[in-house]
This record gives structure tokens, sequence and C-alpha cells, in this order.
């Protein structure tokens, strides 16, 4: 494949910025061109909880300048992304219409799961910083309006939390306080330790810390500077700590002055600072990573993948089950059984992929929804279905958009219970995305009633489709009446989403 030219604009909380990259298999990924223009979009959302008309104008202002850019460089595709200044904006819709009709950009304004994602695709691009994830890492991405932490051991995300303490936020407190500087910033100090200090009972209870990888907005190009991060993009506890010590107690036009950055900047330069030591004292790690990567180039790096022109370097679909697993394990899920219903659910999948039409994305989402499938029991036996659903809805899937989870919500939901019609439907899922929830669920509730008894009786079954009639055979001498029953319900809805009749065989006498 030739050498080709992309770009990504992207709409953050204190700038937007666009990136140009040639990308090839044999290149790989080279950024050409780097254009940045400081806009408050975050300032307006998490103040005044919308965009304004004149924030609105330098948007598009900015990304009509990025035509002559593409132009210049001859970018055969530009994504323009935005990030949670714009999601959370109260006039989102709107704003994204009129960058539309101004600039002729349809934005995309990504949920927090894959902007997390996202950057997570950037961080795993740099060697060196990869191979940081072999030994317990915190990766903590502070945003403007939310702080993500994502627990890594041995290159596996084990748990992803997001909580709502933002640098916009908490740099807004600032401005409302009329004390003394000391006094506000122990007043958010208390506060962001007690966050962090419940997310550390909560999930790094018996974890071993060894490295924080920590990524942002513009901000931490401004803090590796500060430390002098070159080797390896790693520093030390201590030299964050002893920068943290030059900015206490300072105002943001001193901090301005002392570490040279922008005073647009330094507004929200000591919030980053507070999350990072704090949670720098908590985990007691050691080293600390600032990758070069940002955002644009995880959206780069995601594109040129699905698009085949690059190899991941990382089995991401992994860290997604892996999380899964670790959300379902929280909730007390049957760790053996829902091993067991994951098999079967892609035994199923893999089976009958002439009669259902999915792909790759869904067969993930099968298996996340196997993994969860039985966490509602946590809450309540009577109604798990119900329970599941909730329990997805607010946990964050990383990797995932909203509509992903969603969906896996309403799969596992409607693994127990009646199937509505789409015009019956109550949710935000359009009728492509029903039908998609439909064809899993119906395999899910077989694979569910293959091991009614939690006993793995079809662990090593074969399966057949043949002349629309779709042959279980198991070898376990077993008795499976309890099985067979449970499948006569559930095989029914199989059947009306297919047009597939289950025949289940037991190839030698039960004892």
């Amino acid at each position: 494949m030739a050498i080709v030219r992309f770009a990504v604009a992207e709409i953050a909380a204190q700038e937007i910025s666009m990136k140009v990259y040639e990308v090839s298999p044999r290149i790989g990924i080279r950024v050409l061109d780097s254009i940045r223009r400081p806009v408050p979009v975050g300032q307006d959302t998490y103040i005044d909880g919308k965009v304004s008309a004149d924030i609105l104008d330098r948007i598009c202002d900015t990304l009509n300048l990025f035509h002559r850019v593409e132009k210049e460089y001859k970018v055969v595709k530009t994504l323009p992304i935005a990030t949670s200044a714009i999601r959370e904006a109260g006039n989102c819709s709107m704003v994204l219409d009129q960058i539309q009709v101004r600039t002729g950009y349809r934005v995309q304004a990504l949920s927090n799961s894959e902007q997390r994602f996202i950057r997570l695709k950037g961080v795993a691009a740099e060697p060196d910083v990869y191979q940081a994830f072999n030994k317990g890492t915190l990766l903590v991405d502070v945003g403007a309006g939310s702080l993500q932490v994502s627990i890594f051991q041995k290159m596996n995300l084990i748990t992803t939390q997001n909580i709502a303490l933002g640098a916009y936020r908490i740099s807004e407190m600032f401005s409302e306080q009329n004390g003394d500087i000391a006094s506000v910033e122990e007043m958010i100090r208390e506060l962001v330790e007690n966050d962090v200090h419940t997310f550390e009972k909560m999930f790094l209870k018996g974890k071993e810390i060894k490295n924080i990888v920590i990524v942002g907005d513009a901000i931490t190009s401004f803090i590796r500077q500060a430390v002098e991060a070159q080797s390896g993009e790693a520093t030390t506890a201590e030299a964050m700590r002893r920068l943290y010590d030059r900015i206490n107690g300072r105002t943001p036009a001193e901090i301005s002055n002392i570490l040279e950055i922008p005073v647009e900047y330094a507004n929200v330069f000591m919030p980053f600072m507070l999350v990072y030591q704090t949670l720098l004292e908590v985990s007691k790690a050691d080293t600390v990573y600032i990758p070069r990567a940002d955002f644009s180039d995880g959206e780069m790096r995601d594109f040129a993948e699905r698009k085949g022109i690059l190899k991941p370097n990382h089995d991401y679909n992994e860290d997604i089950l892996t999380a899964s697993r670790s959300i379902s394990g929280r909730y007390m899920g049957n760790e053996d059984h829902a091993a067991t219903v994951e098999k079967m659910a892609v035994q199923l999948f893999d089976t009958m992929k002439n009669v259902h039409g999915l792909g790759r994305r869904e067969r993930l989402l099968l298996q996340i929804s196997a993994i969860l499938h039985d966490c509602g029991k946590y809450i309540s036996m009577s109604s798990p279905g119900d329970c599941a659903y909730r329990i997805i809805m607010a946990t964050e899937i990383l990797g995932l958009s909203h509509a992903e989870r969603e969906m896996v919500a309403n799969i596992v939901r409607f693994n127990t219970q009646e199937m509505p019609n789409f015009e019956d439907f109550q949710g935000s899922l359009s009728e492509e995305q029903f039908i998609i929830v439909c064809k899993l669920a119906a395999i899910l509730r077989v694979a569910n009633a293959l091991d009614r008894s939690h006993k793995g009786k079809f662990s090593d079954a074969k399966l057949s489709l043949k002349n629309s009639t779709l042959t279980i055979t198991t070898k376990s001498s077993e008795n499976i009446l309890l099985e067979k029953s449970t499948l006569e319900n559930r095989s029914k809805f199989l059947e009306d989403i297919y047009g597939v009749r289950l025949v289940i065989r037991q190839s030698r006498n039960r004892r």
C-alpha cells in the first residue's frame, strides 16, 4: 500500500488541534505537522453548562483554518473528533450541527469509554511505556471533567474507574473562593484525597503498583518539560514531588512565570499536580511515565488498525474481556459457569455464522454478555435481568461505546426476560442495533440453558448446522434432562429469530 496522508482534528477542553500523518504498513505512522490553537471550550461547559456563541465561533474559525492545511498536505481523510468538553455540554447536539453546517466537518463526540480507550491506544504505541504494563501500573487520565484510573498487571487491564474529579471542576473552586491560596489548596486536597482513598480501598488493596503513566490534555507536555523527562519518557516520583513543592501555594500567574507556560494552562496546572501527587502517595509507585503520544496519535492508530493498514501491537479485545471478568467478580459472579457459557456462546456464534451475518465486533459483545450474564443476582435473585441492566449501564467498560454498552446490557436483560417488539422497546438503540441485540440474546439464552446445572455437561459438545437444523452433541454421561427441559423454553426464541430448529443428542448412554 502506498503512503497515504490522514489528519486528526480534535476539539479538546483547552485547545483545538490538528495533526497531519503519513501512514503505511512499511513506515507505520509519521507525524508531518501539528497545529494547536488555545480555545477554552471546557471553561464554558464546566462553568456555564453549555458552549457559548463566542466559543462556537472560535471553534468554527479554527476548523475552517484546518481546511487549508488539508489542501496544503493533500490529506485524503480527516477524522474530526470531540471529547468531554463538547460531549457534556447541554447544547452538544446543536453545537455539532452548527459545526457541520459552518465547516463541513461531521464531528464525532466520543463517549467517555471510547475517549479513554483511544488514549490507551496512543500510549501502547510507545514501546518503552508499553513495557511498563508488565508490572503493576496505574494509567491516570485527568480530563477536564473527570479522572479515569485504570489498573494494569502483566499487560492486562484489570479494572478501570471514572471519578467525577476533572481539572476544570477542581480549578473552578479556586475562582469561587476569595481566601488565601493555601486555604483553597487544602480544601481541594481534601476533596481529591477523599475520592482517591475511596478508589484505593476498593480497587488497589493487595495490588503492588510500581509505575504510574500519566496522560491528559496539553498540560502533560508542560509537566514533562518541567521535570525534564526525556530518557524513555520516564521520571521519578521524587521529581514529581519536587515539581509539586515548587508550585505549592502559588497563584496561576506565579505558576505561569515559574514554569514559563501560558497562563491559560497555568490555571489548571495545580489541579493536575494535586491529583498526580495524591495517587503517587497512595500507590507508592516509584516511576512515572509521561508519554509523548497524545489523543490524536491514539485516534490515528485506531483508524489505521480498523482499516487494516497497521496490525495491532496489543490484544485490546482481551483487555475488554479481562475487565469484564473483573466486573463479574466484583458482583460475585460464578466464574466457572460464566466461562462455560462464554465458550458455548462463542461455539454457537461461530457455527451459525452463515445465518446471523454478524462480525467480530458482535462476537465480542456476545462474549462480554456471557461473562456478565448473572451479575444482577448479586442484587436480586428474583429480577436479575433488570438488576444486571442497571449494573452494566452504570459501569465503565473501556473500549465500548455508550451504544455498545447499552446493547450488552439489553442482551443480558433479555437473556431472562421476554423480548419486546422494537416499537415497545424502551431505550436509545436504533432498529439495527435492536436486531443485533435480539440475535445475540437468542444465542446467549441457549448457551446459558446448556449449563443450567452449572456442571459443564456440554463443555465437550460438538455443533453442526445443516438444513436449518442446529445439532448439539455431548459425550457427557451425566443426566441432561434439566438442560433439555430448560432448552424447550429457551430454544423457541432462537427458532423465531433464525428459523433454526435445535436438536440435542447424547452420544453414549448415561450412567
